[in-house]
């Protein structure tokens, strides 16, 4: 079982590598060569995961942590439909969004054990 601090270290970890280094992490995700502005988007996708796992640190809430669930299943759903129409991006797309499945469930997972030690 991981707890929301784990989770968010490892966010916050991966959030600093795309931003600090975007070239490295396309070639990790296997993004297309030529892909106009992946650079940017990479960078934003880490901004995004940097910011979320301040947040979560900073106010481990139900709220907070159910937002969090609610943008990663976003982010995975954008990833499988991004899969499907792109077919250049297919193999991008697909681990980006285990990566986001995985963040989802693992936060899902910390909101039930917060709810449940709440209530003992």
């Amino acid at each position: 079982m991981i707890d929301a601090r784990t989770q968010s270290a490892v966010r916050a970890a991966y959030g600093l590598a795309l931003l600090c280094i975007p070239g490295r992490m396309i070639a990790l995700l296997d993004v297309p060569d030529d892909a106009p502005g992946a650079g940017i988007v990479v960078q934003l996708l880490g901004a995004r995961h940097v910011a979320q796992a301040a947040l979560t640190l900073g106010w481990p809430t139900r709220g907070v942590t159910a937002v969090g669930v609610v943008a990663d299943t976003l982010h995975c759903a954008t990833d499988i439909g991004t899969a499907a129409a792109l077919p250049r991006w297919r193999r991008a797309a697909a681990i980006d969004a285990v990566l986001a499945a995985l963040f989802a469930c693992v936060g899902a997972q910390a909101r039930q054990t917060r709810d449940t030690r709440a209530k003992s």
